[in-house]
C-alpha cells in the first residue's frame, strides 16, 4: 500500500518529467523511482522539484505535535493529481532558525500524512481601515 510520501515523490518526478521533457525523454516516473531506489542518488532537478513541493503547501490549520527549540512549524496540505484521482496529502513545514538556519534540511517527508479534504463556501467578515 503506498505511503503519502510515495505518493509525494510520484508527484514531484511527474512534474519533473512534464517540465524537462528533453532531459527525460522515455522515461517513466517508474524510472526514475527505480533509479533512485537502487542508485540512492538523486538528481539536482528531483531536490529542486521536491523543495518546490515542501514550500507550496496551503496551511491546513491541522494541530502540529512537533516543537523544535530553533524552529516553527505549520502543518500544510495538498491536493495532488495523480492520473485523476486526487489524494490530499500533509506534511509539517518547518521555517525560520535565524541567520544559521537550514530548515530544509529537516526531514519533513517521512513524515507525511493523508488528509481528508473538502471544500467550503464560507462567509467572511473582512474590515478595513478608514482613511
Amino acid at each position: 500500500m503506498k505511503t503519502a510520501k510515495d505518493y509525494i515523490i510520484e508527484y514531484v518526478i511527474g512534474k519533473m518529467i512534464e517540465s524537462n521533457p528533453k532531459d527525460f525523454a522515455g522515461k517513466t516516473v517508474e524510472d526514475i523511482q527505480k533509479q533512485i531506489e537502487e542508485d540512492g542518488e538523486v538528481s539536482d532537478y528531483f531536490n529542486e522539484y521536491l523543495d518546490e513541493f515542501r514550500w507550496s503547501g496551503e496551511q491546513s490549520f491541522i494541530k502540529s505535535t512537533k516543537c523544535s527549540r530553533h524552529y516553527e512549524n505549520h502543518e500544510v496540505a495538498r491536493v495532488l493529481d495523480i492520473n485523476g484521482e486526487k489524494i490530499a496529502v500533509g506534511w509539517t513545514y518547518w521555517f525560520g532558525g535565524g541567520k544559521h538556519g537550514e530548515p530544509e534540511s529537516i526531514d519533513w517527508l517521512d513524515d507525511a500524512y493523508f488528509c481528508d479534504y473538502t471544500q467550503e463556501t464560507r462567509i467572511v467578515d473582512v474590515f478595513t481601515k478608514r482613511v
